[in-house]
């Protein structure tokens, strides 16, 4: 598939090409002597712990169906003759099989400046390019029921208790930054406990996660709180390893993905609603 469409791609001007097949003609054309000496199949992880709907399930194993974030990467991918290879391990061990090269890239993880010596973003200007990301996620405040503690934009009030949050996400970092008494859990339901029996006053954690294990744990004493404490684009990684020799290609993937997130999430969510 991949040969075709280079072959039908070299017999347009460049110029005419979209963005992100420009990328991955111009890889080819430039740098490998056939089209078939591109890498034909990427090794992407992700987190053995769900964050519906981007990543659904728990285990080692793909869910079914597998996520937003996979699907998007799977879409974007195969209109690109690339096939993609997922693993599933704790979010920490991604990250550091990333550092070490013994995995492409990794997934779906916001902009921290620590994450940098593990992977590469992309870029524009040395920032965070969001018009390549894959989704932008909310992270929000859930209290009990009626209680009083509340964020109000800059800060919380009537804290007693640290402030639980999930292992791993970028926020707790944040919220230490602010000088925040932060008390992590590896999982969602592990926090909603903690807060439903009084051991925390407040989780702080992303809203389209937490909305839908509520939702279906049928939980009706734990309230969201606006405004949001922080929002955050998302994004796929790539190891070092694998832009060095492959940034090209590396390219035309987020290009891609950014030119055909919004339209396919929009078609994509409809399967995860129930």
């Amino acid at each position: 598939m991949l040969s075709a469409l280079l072959k039908r791609s070299c017999q347009r001007p460049l110029c005419l090409l979209p963005p992100a097949l420009f990328c991955l003609t111009l890889f080819c054309c430039l740098r490998l002597p056939t089209a078939q000496a591109v890498p034909l199949t990427l090794t992407l992880a992700y987190a053995d712990i769900e964050s519906f709907p981007y990543q659904a399930g728990n285990g080692i194993e793909p869910a079914n169906p597998p996520g937003i974030a996979v699907e998007l990467i799977q879409q974007a991918a195969a209109d690109l003759g690339i096939k993609v290879n997922f693993l599933r391990m704790p979010g920490r061990r991604v990250l550091s099989e990333m550092e070490e090269g013994h995995v492409d890239g990794g997934f779906i993880y916001s902009y921290n400046s620590d994450r940098i010596r593990s992977g590469v973003y992309p870029l524009r200007d040395g920032k965070p390019d969001r018009s390549r990301r894959l989704a932008t996620l909310h992270y929000v405040l859930y209290r009990r029921m009626h209680d009083k503690v509340s964020w109000n934009g800059s800060q919380f009030s009537h804290l007693s208790t640290p402030l639980g949050a999930n292992t791993g996400y970028s926020v707790v970092a944040d919220l230490r930054r602010q000088g925040v008494n932060v008390e992590e859990a590896r999982s969602t339901a592990q926090n909603i406990q903690k807060l439903r029996s009084g051991r925390l006053d407040a989780y702080v954690a992303q809203s389209i996660v937490v909305d839908a294990y509520l939702a279906g744990a049928k939980i009706t004493d734990i309230e969201k709180i606006a405004p949001p404490v922080s929002s955050k684009d998302y994004f796929l990684m790539f190891s070092h390893q694998f832009y060095a020799s492959h940034s090209p290609l590396a390219e035309a993937l987020w290009q891609h993905l950014g030119e055909i997130r919004d339209r396919a999430t929009e078609q994509l969510a409809k399967r995860y609603q129930d």
